[in-house]
């Protein structure tokens, strides 16, 4: 049977509450509360993924959470 929880990629937790989620809305599986550096660098590589989707065509599999550029020329 399938598990989503096994499936979930485990991330460290950058919110603003002193204890770490059990549960999100997103199925995000937070390990525990990530430091300074971590959360800044989290913060940035988003900002450089959603600007790079800007820029993607529609039909891009790179639009699919953790597919890069090299997975995306397998497929091709």
């Amino acid at each position: 049977m399938f598990d989503l929880d096994r499936c979930t990629i485990p991330t460290v937790y950058c919110g603003t509450k002193k204890s770490v989620p059990k549960k999100t809305k997103n199925n995000t599986r937070y390990v525990r509360k990530g430091t300074n550096y971590e959360c800044m660098t989290k913060g940035f590589g988003a900002g450089m993924a959603m600007e790079k989707l800007k820029k993607l065509p529609l039909n891009s599999l790179q639009r699919i959470k953790y597919v890069g550029e090299t997975y995306e020329l397998n497929f091709k």
